[in-house]
């Protein structure tokens, strides 16, 4: 007999067949109890990465389980909170009209040159993309950020000196984002673009310390 307060061997299914957590799973392919193993979390995480077409390698896989399933159901939570917001809700964007979404890239790409400001087609939709995503704060949020970047969508065309140095500037922070997703991506850690883009934000302001105290918390933490 099983001692009292150990785990018995599960029984097997019904059919005779080999246990799975299809079942467990919510519609976007997450697991819905965050207490089952580790294999099955696992698992659900080779058919999410399948799902969404991003290429992943054992080790990444289990470096990301690894890192997040140290804090329990909660760590795991958190990882697919993530992977969440990161790639199941792109599924939303994709669903949209593409001509809404090309009508606000024609829009956005505009606005960029009557500001004087460079940005490539990719750069411009990964932008629309981003901010079609509810969670974003939808594209009220985004053209309230650019108006407060770079002036009012009033037709206004801003000044040689003044379009030159704003290029510069979103050129150098644009840098910063590249490098800090790269940095990411080499330690095999999942954060959205929204957390990236908080965190530029964050050392972009002089009394932060700037990027050369980000970089220096960033080398101590990882």
């Amino acid at each position: 007999p099983t001692p009292r307060g150990s785990v018995g061997p599960q029984a097997a299914p019904a059919s005779g067949g080999a246990a799975t957590d299809h079942a467990s799973l919510d519609a976007d392919g997450i697991p819905k109890d965050m207490a089952v193993s580790r294999e099955s979390h696992r698992s659900a995480l080779v058919a999410f990465y399948k799902r969404h077409g991003v290429a992943k390698t054992d080790a990444e896989i289990d470096s990301s389980l690894g890192k997040y399933s140290s804090d329990g159901a909660e760590g795991l939570s958190k990882m697919w909170g993530i992977l969440r917001r990161k790639y199941a809700s792109e599924a939303q964007t994709v669903a949209k009209p593409v001509s809404e979404r090309q009508a606000m890239v024609e829009k956005l790409k505009s606005f960029y040159q009557l500001k004087g400001v460079a940005k490539t087609d990719e750069e411009i939709e990964r932008n629309v993309d981003k901010y079609a995503k509810p969670e974003s704060g939808g594209f009220e949020k985004m053209w309230a950020t650019l108006e407060t970047k770079y002036g009012p969508n009033d037709g206004t065309k801003r000044g040689p000196e003044e379009a030159t140095a704003s290029h510069n500037k979103e050129s150098a922070l644009d840098e910063q984002r590249r490098k800090l997703r790269t940095f990411y991506e080499s330690k095999n850690v999942l954060k959205s673009d929204e957390e990236i883009d908080h965190a530029i934000r964050k050392y972009s302001t002089p009394e932060s310390g700037g990027f050369e105290r980000m970089w220096e918390t960033l080398e101590r933490k990882y």
